[in-house]
């Protein structure tokens, strides 16, 4: 398991998630805040329909969610098509595509 974060660069978006290195599934972790907005991409569906479950109307994230990979998590917490291996971070200059090489 990998602790990575995500941070938005216009909004307030702040992310924190647990990376398994076995299988490629990222878990984003309760208190996460999600961008405000959603743009139109293939997966925006799916993103619009978990935020409503489990994004309370402050932008927080009100339970861990597993996702099958780290793009599609940070394609929830963006609001946009994200890949993953760029977005998500293990340090500040560390990208989790650097970390896993």
């Amino acid at each position: 398991m990998m602790e990575v974060f995500y941070k938005g660069r216009k909004h307030r978006t702040m992310a924190f998630g647990d990376f398994d290195v076995s299988n490629g599934s990222l878990t984003v972790k309760k208190g996460s805040i999600v961008s405000e907005e959603v743009a139109t991409f293939k997966g925006d569906t799916v993103v619009l329909e978990l935020r409503k479950k489990y994004i309370d109307e402050k932008g927080v994230l009100t339970q861990d969610i597993m996702f099958g990979s780290a793009s599609a998590a940070a394609s929830f917490v963006a609001g946009y098509s994200a890949n993953g291996l760029l977005a998500w971070h293990v340090d500040k200059h560390v990208t989790l595509k650097d970390a896993l090489k």
